[in-house]
């Protein structure tokens, strides 16, 4: 249900003759939130209410702490779902102190953090009432937790221990009844019976869940060992990786450096080959070009060469012509002054022994020459 105001509504809770009321999922908002728990500040009546789903948030939630300061007759208040934060928290932690009867408290499924979970431990040490208090969902830490179930726990064995104190207030109340006391106190015998029962296995359960926590304790301390040789482990391997890492950046920078100078030689040996092969082909240009001048220039020089070889060639043949005419001629001569009787014959070998011969004859005999001369004339 949505209501515009409930101011009507929460001024009427003063004085209603309620034990139980609900207002769960009716989107009540802070302000309004606020007038319900001021109407029920003073209510002697109400014994349990049912807040959840709503939007009290910390506003609603200070004045629901204000209320439980005052309030003597209200044993359940549920919370859940209603955007409560620590701030809210810590104003209904306020109240566990001065509170005796609240006994059960729902604060589940609101945002409640660390803070208000240590507020609510600290706090509710002080109270000795309150023997349920559910705070699921909620980001309280384990200590803050374990301290409050620790208080819980107490505050239910207070509740049991005074058990029998209170029946047997109410047995007093019954003098007049004398017909319905044995009754009653069957009644409360086996009520006893039971609670002790109860109280017994409450203690039996008590005793399991502290070797519970005991053991989940061990656990924790052996997990929190196992952790840090974890981390011991994961610290080494670490500074190992960080050590590879760094020689691997090491012999990166030198590979690198390595490069830029292979780099750079392959450049400068490149650019040198590019000179080298530019300054070759000039050359090779150049001595083909001087090649082809010195070919034309030899061309007349080749020509004159090969004219003079020419000219020596028939030079030798007409030499070679004469002097086998000279020699014959000689032979003649010779043959021609045997006939005359005017020299000794001589023995002919050769054409070149007879022309020796003759000038032989010449130098020896002018005289002769003379003659030969004449008879080559006739």
């Amino acid at each position: 249900v949505l209501f515009r105001s409930l101011e009507p509504f929460a001024t009427e809770l003063k004085d209603a003759f309620l034990e139980e009321l609900s207002l769960a999922n009716c989107n009540i908002r802070e302000k309004d939130a606020s007038l319900v728990a001021q109407g029920l500040a003073n209510n002697k009546r109400l014994l349990k209410l049912d807040f959840s789903n709503n939007n009290a948030a910390d506003v609603g939630a200070k004045a629901f702490g204000e209320m439980l300061k005052v309030n003597a007759k209200l044993v359940l208040l549920n919370l859940a779902t209603n955007h409560i934060t620590s701030v809210g928290a810590a104003e209904i932690a306020k109240s566990f102190k001065p509170n005796s009867v609240l006994r059960e408290l729902n604060l589940r499924h609101n945002t409640i953090d660390s803070v208000g979970g240590q507020l609510f431990e600290d706090e509710l040490r002080y109270n000795n009432s309150i023997q349920k208090l559910d705070v699921e969902f909620n980001d309280f830490t384990y200590k803050a937790l374990q301290g409050i179930q620790q208080t819980l726990d107490r505050n239910l064995r207070t509740w049991n221990s005074g058990a029998v104190p209170r029946l047997t207030a109410h047995i007093t109340q019954l003098d007049s009844k004398q017909k319905e006391l044995y009754h009653t106190q069957a009644e409360i015998d086996a009520m006893a019976e039971q609670i002790k029962a109860a109280h017994d296995k409450f203690l039996s359960r008590n005793d399991q869940n502290r070797q519970h926590i005991e053991k989940n304790k061990k656990d924790n301390e052996n997990l929190k060992e196992q952790v840090l040789q974890e981390e011991a482990l994961m610290e080494a391997a670490k500074d190992d990786f960080d050590r590879d890492a760094r020689r691997t950046n090491d012999i990166q920078a030198k590979m690198t450096r390595d490069l830029t100078i292979l780099h750079d030689k392959t450049k400068l040996e490149s650019e040198r080959t590019i000179k080298t092969q530019a300054m070759m082909k000039k050359v090779a240009t150049n001595f083909a070009n001087s090649l082809e001048s010195e070919t034309e220039n030899l061309k007349p020089i080749n020509a004159d060469f090969e004219r003079g070889e020419f000219e020596m060639e028939s030079s030798r043949s007409d030499a070679k012509y004469q002097s086998e005419c000279l020699a014959n001629l000689k032979l003649k001569i010779k043959q021609l002054e045997l006939q005359l009787g005017i020299s000794k014959p001589e023995p002919v070998t050769a054409a070149g022994s007879g022309v020796k011969g003759v000038r032989n004859q010449k130098a020896a005999s002018p005289a002769r020459s003379g003659s030969a001369a004449a008879q080559k004339r006739k």
